[in-house]
């Protein structure tokens, strides 16, 4: 018995200890005042409603989710402006158990004298168990496993702020910039299967 407890322990201090698989020389040690990141949290968890909102009037309400609330998880700061956040929502879910599921998602933006959002990343974590379980699976896709995927870094590496996921990102808005304008100048020549 008493073995058990000690390997048990054992993994349990192992797998603490590693929180990010990014190298100690590459760690975001960026700083900003605490009533800066304050009003930040505040001003970002607005814009993830907003984005929302946004979402839900050009998109026909098909979905079977809705947002009850957003908070944001994590901010990270860059140069230039550039800023990345963990945003966790809690959404109603018909088919799920409870009627309800979590949310993690990973945002990049620019930080001016408001907050332009720029995009939403690719990967994103989902539970029906709790909003910690969402946090828990977010982190870990953008603190730990990003660097192993060849040309993406984890959020808090330093090497992320000239990677190429915000240059994807910009013609990715401008790739939907020129649909929009498609869509309004030559809508006979613009499948869009939301408009159904």
């Amino acid at each position: 018995m008493k073995i058990l407890f000690y390997s048990m322990l054992l993994i349990f201090i192992v797998s603490c200890q590693s929180k990010t698989s990014t190298p100690e020389e590459f760690i975001n040690v960026n700083k900003v005042k605490k009533d800066v990141y304050k009003k930040d949290l505040s001003l970002l968890t607005v814009a993830i409603k907003v984005y929302y909102d946004s979402i839900n009037s050009v998109l026909n309400p098909r979905y079977v989710t809705t947002l009850l609330g957003a908070k944001i998880d994590t901010v990270f700061y860059g140069n230039n402006g550039k800023i990345v956040f963990l945003a966790l929502l809690t959404k109603k879910n018909e088919y799920a158990e409870k009627g309800m599921q979590y949310e993690g998602e990973c945002y990049i933006a620019y930080k001016r004298n408001n907050i332009e959002f720029f995009d939403k990343l690719k990967y994103s974590s989902t539970s029906t168990e709790s909003l910690e379980k969402a946090s828990e699976m977010i982190r870990r896709i953008y603190l730990g496993e990003m660097n192993n995927i060849e040309g993406k870094y984890n959020i808090n590496d330093t090497r992320f702020w000239d990677s190429r996921v915000w240059q994807e990102a910009k013609e990715m808005k401008e790739g939907r910039k020129s649909f929009e304008e498609m869509k309004k100048t030559h809508p006979e020549n613009v499948y869009d299967p939301n408009d159904r």
